[in-house]
């Protein structure tokens, strides 16, 4: 269940706080959830290498069950060298678990003593790897329950459900309800679960039956 909604998140839905937010991993996962972040208006860097072409001259699409969207060229900051990005307010860190020792060289140039790490990625023990990588740096781990593939570079096909679980892995409710936030006025509101330690590695119901590529985008160390 996600925690009680308070004052602060309540204030924090109201009142828009544009974010500076750099993408780490620009593959199906980071190219849509960084497209609904753009969708909530933020200002989103993508860190790019196999698409980084294709997003500059035809910019991004996503054909999404939850609504398709297409972001101009002009719309999009990608980047081939995080060195380029400057400082953020939140990392969205989606690399290939088999990534993760390069997570610290790729995440490093974007940090100020204040940025949020995300990791929605597969693999058991991210987050405690991150935390020692980045001990000064909020930590936060997500399950994104969905089916989001990419097409031709530069298209992005979410085709079946959306769920996005989120805890914090210093277990604070005030940056759980940072990330609502952060998601408000876009199509994905994430589920905070204010003890990670609890979270089940399965959501209480999907729709239906999976459709037989359905995958789940994590396998979280906080259910463990």
């Amino acid at each position: 269940h996600a925690p009680p909604t308070t004052m602060a998140a309540v204030e924090a839905q109201t009142s828009f706080v544009q974010k500076k937010v750099g993408v780490i991993g620009s593959g199906a996962i980071g190219l849509y959830f960084g497209a609904r972040l753009l969708e909530a208006g933020h200002e989103v860097s993508f860190l790019c290498r196999r698409d980084a072409a294709a997003l500059s001259e035809k910019g991004l699409s996503v054909s999404s069950v939850k609504g398709d969207m297409h972001f101009p060229p002009k719309s999009l900051r990608i980047f081939t060298s995080s060195d380029d990005i400057g400082n953020v307010d939140w990392v969205l860190l989606a690399l290939k678990s088999y990534a993760l020792e390069d997570a610290e060289k790729l995440v490093r140039p974007l940090l100020s003593p204040t940025t949020r790490i995300l990791a929605i990625m597969n693999g058991i023990g991210i987050e405690e790897v991150l935390s020692s990588k980045f001990p000064s740096n909020p930590i936060l781990g997500g399950m994104a329950f969905a089916c989001i593939n990419r097409g031709d570079p530069g298209f992005v096909i979410h085709s079946a459900y959306g769920i996005l679980q989120i805890g914090h892995f210093g277990d604070d409710q005030a940056i759980l309800e940072e990330v609502q936030a952060l998601f408000s006025g876009s199509k994905v509101r994430p589920n905070g679960v204010v003890h990670p330690s609890r979270v089940q590695l399965l959501p209480p119901r999907l729709d239906s039956s999976p459709p037989a590529h359905h995958t789940i985008s994590r396998a979280p160390s906080l259910a463990v």
